[in-house]
């Protein structure tokens, strides 16, 4: 019986990624927030450049809205703060692009939320079709999906 070559073989792929960055030091305060801790939001832009997502792109402003609306105090520093509101995740689809058949269609969540010191985001990607094994790194363009 022959197998099917890597090549040949089709998934309907999903990818979860957690990510986390530090908002402010505990011994500091939750006032005294770190010179970098927009950097979680900053590499959602990025990738949501490059993967064309609207919503990814457009997530750091979208939060800093809501957390205008909202003003949280320092009560809600030691607890999980949904940071879009009563949004809680955002949804997307993405056709696949006109000028490059190998694209296909992509959709996903985003979960972004703050625990205690810590910014979080729970994205998840996923195709809507089958897809050749050799596509599954178009998920991960130029490998923004790894730890830094």
């Amino acid at each position: 019986m022959n197998q099917p070559s890597r090549a040949q073989l089709k998934v309907k792929p999903s990818l979860t990624l957690y990510a986390f960055h530090l908002r402010h030091s505990l011994a500091e305060g939750s006032e005294q927030v770190r010179e970098d801790a927009a950097h979680l939001w900053e590499q959602c832009i990025q990738l949501g450049k490059e993967l064309h997502i609207d919503k990814l792109e457009s997530l750091k402003s979208k939060i800093e809205e809501k957390a205008q609306e909202k003003q949280f105090s320092d009560k809600h520093s030691l607890v999980t703060l949904e940071l879009l509101g009563n949004l809680q995740k955002l949804e997307f689809f993405v056709s696949p692009q006109a000028n490059s058949p190998q694209y296909s269609a992509i959709s996903g969540e985003i979960y972004p939320y703050r625990i205690h010191d810590t910014y979080a985001i729970d994205l998840t990607l996923r195709y809507e079709e089958l897809v050749d094994v050799t596509q599954l790194s178009l998920l991960n363009p130029k490998g923004f999906l790894l730890s830094n």
